[in-house]
């Protein structure tokens, strides 16, 4: 694999996703509706699926081994139930950082600078399969997509440079692409260190990849169950 200056690759991502953001939360509080902003969504996180795949391949054949070899542990049972742990920490510190005041005076600060998507019941009139379809695929490419880069791509080159401590910067990388997403740059510390950390201990791609899925269909379910669709 050609080592890459990782610090101008998280860079990259924290400006796409903030990009992206913007113009999800722009398409789906114009005319084109909350259905186009899914749409919006869906391309962006396959550009970032495709600029991990580049950055592991260099869209080279010859590479193609080192992209397999990101897949290469199954997922047992035992993957499972150490997926489910994380998520369930996961959920906890998370539920529990979230209601600190000074982080929920982050949540405000950060309301101002990145506009949250503000949904009703009448966001989904007339399109309420297509917008859950979308969000479901939303959701599995984006983990994946995320995993991928961080995991079977990032992880490596830090590891690389960090050796044993390549988990704490793997985490606080993985997390600063949420500054957009309100206080979870702090809030979602504790997960993205305990998920690094597995990875680090395990190389299982899977059992991060499950437990982030879980993690975010979890989050999903509960935005969408909240208009009784």
């Amino acid at each position: 694999m050609k080592k890459n200056r990782w610090e101008i690759d998280v860079l990259i991502i924290i400006a796409f996703s903030l990009i992206l953001n913007y113009l999800v939360v722009s398409f789906s509080s114009s005319e084109f509706g909350v259905l186009m902003g899914q749409v919006v969504n869906i391309l962006g996180v396959f550009v970032w699926l495709m600029f991990g795949v580049y950055r592991i391949t260099g869209f080279q054949k010859s590479n193609r081994d080192l992209l397999i070899k990101v897949f290469n542990n199954r997922c047992s049972l035992k993957c499972f139930s150490l997926a489910f742990l994380i998520f369930v920490l996961g959920k906890l510190t998370y539920s529990f950082l979230v209601e600190i005041e000074f982080i929920k005076n982050l949540d405000l600060l950060s309301n101002v600078l990145f506009k949250p998507i503000v949904l009703s019941a009448e966001s989904f009139s007339g399109n309420k399969l297509t917008i859950i379809i979308l969000g479901v695929i939303l959701v599995i490419v984006g983990v994946f997509a995320e995993e991928l880069f961080f995991r079977g791509y990032l992880f490596n080159i830090q590891y690389e440079e960090y050796g044993w401590h390549a988990w704490i910067i793997n985490g606080i990388s993985w997390s600063l692409i949420h500054v957009f997403a309100r206080a979870n740059v702090i809030a979602l510390l504790p997960t993205a260190f305990l998920i690094s950390w597995i990875y680090q201990r395990t190389r299982n791609f899977w059992i991060v990849f499950i437990a982030h899925l879980m993690t975010n269909v979890v989050s999903i379910y509960n935005v969408i169950a909240n208009y009784h669709l």
